[in-house]
């Protein structure tokens, strides 16, 4: 069981990570992809609203997957603005305390970092689209997504046992069990949405993610 002070330092990182995360995002926006933006960050705000519950585990929202489209579509910056800041949003919507955001959002930005590395340095050199084509397409997509709800599921598991002196691994089983179908629909979700961004532009995928959030 962690201390009182070891927790606070615990939230103090995470803290600094989604600060520096979402810093990052918002310098390297550009007007070349602030349209693009604003458009993602409004469905990805919508959909933090959108919420499966799993218990006291923690909860699956749409705004993972409209970020993960904004990292395909238009970068990082891009990516990091749209997946952290309806969190931060959440302290004017739904009143959550300042605690619970920063914590939510530096294990979201952690996830994200992940996801960014597997993606970037590792999919994209493994299982290159250029060399397999739709399948290097939808598999570096997938699993880019993928490492992010892993990361996610494991820190998430690590501060259940931290915070609540739950079993690690009886959080991490329970975390699977519940979540892994969400995790994987939400996943081909993403890929299709990015696909049709990409084929056939961004309103017709606005128009679509509208679908997916109704």
């Amino acid at each position: 069981m962690m201390t009182r002070h070891s927790f606070r330092m615990a939230q103090a990182l995470l803290t600094l990570i989604a600060g520096v995360s979402l810093g990052i995002g918002l310098a390297g926006l550009t007007r070349s992809n602030l349209t693009l933006a604003l458009m993602l960050l409004v469905m990805a705000t919508v959909g933090e609203w959108l919420e499966v519950r799993l218990r006291q585990l923690g909860a699956f929202t749409l705004r993972p997957v409209v970020a993960f489209v904004g990292l395909w579509n238009g970068g990082l910056a891009l990516f990091m603005v749209v997946g952290l800041v309806p969190i931060f949003l959440r302290l004017f919507a739904r009143r959550s305390s300042t605690d619970d955001v920063s914590v939510l959002a530096g294990m979201n930005a952690i996830g994200f970092w992940y996801g960014y590395a597997v993606y970037v340095w590792i999919s994209a050199w493994i299982l290159s689209p250029v060399i397999l084509g739709d399948i290097g397409y939808v598999m570096t997509r997938a699993f880019s997504l993928l490492t992010f709800w892993t990361v996610l599921m494991l820190v998430q598991g690590l501060n259940l046992h931290l915070a609540e002196g739950m079993s690690f691994l009886a959080s991490l089983w329970h975390l699977h069990r519940a979540g892994r179908v969400h995790a994987l629909l939400l996943t081909v979700a993403a890929v299709a949405l990015g696909y049709v961004g990409e084929k056939f532009g961004y309103i017709i995928m606005g128009m679509t993610g509208v679908m997916l959030i109704e």
